[in-house]
């Protein structure tokens, strides 16, 4: 009886192993499939397919440092708490970024903003980073007034001298 049991267990861990490999080797051979099929519409519609297909680009080590880096920044400007004639002096030139400041929203006074990283594609001194973000933004009563989720979004970088910039982003409407 008890190697019956024995045998039936083995037999099961087997099969739930097999069944966690199998689950394992669809999601990493069909990754690119699936990002892409979250954000096609209106993502292929809007960024035109050329454009949407690097969403499944594999992005180099390099890429993936310089487009995380840049979210990195974009988590800065979007934690800023001075005031808007401030900004300039406290941060720098963020370029494109700047639409992530708490200001530029009507009655926001403080914000959430949770950027995801999807990947980079640089080639020569310019780039595009696809990143996906939600937003909440609260009055001073801490009241949400204003709120996204999931935005798919292009950033278009430039390399300006040692550093790399966002110059322009791309959102469906």
């Amino acid at each position: 009886m008890r190697k019956k049991i024995k045998k039936i267990s083995i037999i099961s861990v087997l099969l739930l192993s097999l069944l966690i490999i199998s689950i394992l080797l669809y999601s990493l051979i069909f990754k690119d499939k699936i990002l892409y099929e979250k954000y096609r519409y209106p993502g292929e519609e809007f960024f035109g397919k050329d454009l949407y297909s690097e969403i499944t680009y594999d992005c180099s080590e390099y890429e993936s440092e310089v487009g995380n880096m840049i979210v990195d920044r974009a988590f800065e400007v979007a934690r800023y708490t001075g005031t808007e004639q401030d900004s300039e002096t406290e941060m720098g030139d963020v370029g494109a970024l700047s639409i992530f400041y708490y200001f530029h929203y009507n009655r926001v006074v403080s914000q959430k903003i949770d950027f995801q990283f999807i990947n980079c594609k640089i080639s020569g001194s310019e780039g595009h980073v696809w990143v996906v973000y939600t937003h909440v933004g609260y009055d001073n009563s801490g009241t949400r007034v204003t709120s996204s989720s999931n935005i798919l979004s292009l950033w278009y970088i430039e390399r300006q001298g040692d550093e790399w910039c966002v110059v322009r982003i791309r959102e469906a409407p």
